[in-house]
């Protein structure tokens, strides 16, 4: 890794030098917004009759993952006349309201191709439409330390955090050319997946490691294994 040959003012206090060749913008400017799940029941969650239910993605598929994952969907009625918004691949999801400041805008993208879906009532979907922009580059972006202390912070509420639209509207990004942006996805794809393989190995040592600590308790307790004390 290395610097760029030239930097320039940002601007924003907290963001500093910028590469010379990034932009400032907003992100009310390069796509929009729009809703989740409407007008929904307790039981329109809990409905027996799967002929009927489709899948819409949960919070924890947001909480939990920079990318949304496919196999762990929640399901809810929708009648053949319901207004409900559908999901796009690569439209990326915020958590508007959350139990904790650590949740709220947090952001996840859903980067594969998909039928049928829906988005929880939590959320909000964010759909680019300036073909400049990778919407896996504004993800990686917004999913950043500077950025999700920023989201955290503009939360407020007491026994849940909300997060107000226009905020999240008006927030100043910068941006590389699209060429240099799929470069840095690339990167960070490469990245963040050794990171996840090494993190899986240590879980399952540490998983492991606890497996073996009850054995051995096990094992002394029901006197399959004699202890003898240092004389």
């Amino acid at each position: 890794m290395k610097r760029y040959a030239k930097y320039k003012d940002s601007g924003v206090e907290w963001i500093g030098d910028i590469p010379e060749g990034w932009a400032s913008t907003k992100l009310k400017s390069i796509g929009h917004f729009y809703g989740g799940l409407v007008g929904k029941t307790g039981e329109d969650f809990r409905s027996e009759d799967y002929s009927i239910m489709k899948p819409f993605i949960k919070f924890t598929n947001i909480s939990n993952n920079l990318y949304v994952p496919l196999n762990d969907f929640g399901y809810v009625v929708i009648n053949e006349n319901d207004k409900q918004n559908l999901v796009r691949q690569y439209d990326l999801f915020f958590l508007m309201s959350s139990e904790t400041k650590e949740d709220v805008g947090k952001c996840s993208c859903l980067k594969d191709e998909v039928g049928e879906l829906y988005l929880n009532t939590f959320c909000k979907g964010y759909r680019i439409y300036d073909n400049s922009v990778s919407p896996l580059f504004l993800n990686y972006l917004l999913s950043g330390k500077i950025y999700r202390d920023i989201l955290s912070n503009e939360g407020n509420g007491f026994t849940r955090i909300n997060l107000r639209l226009d905020r999240v509207n008006n927030l100043q990004i910068f941006l590389p050319p699209l060429k240099e942006q799929e470069q840095i996805v690339a990167y960070l794809d490469e990245k963040t997946s050794t990171i996840y393989k090494s993190i899986s190995i240590e879980e399952r040592r540490i998983v492991l490691l606890k497996e073996y600590r009850q054995s051995i308790i096990s094992q002394v307790i029901t006197g399959k294994i004699k202890v003898i004390a240092d004389e």
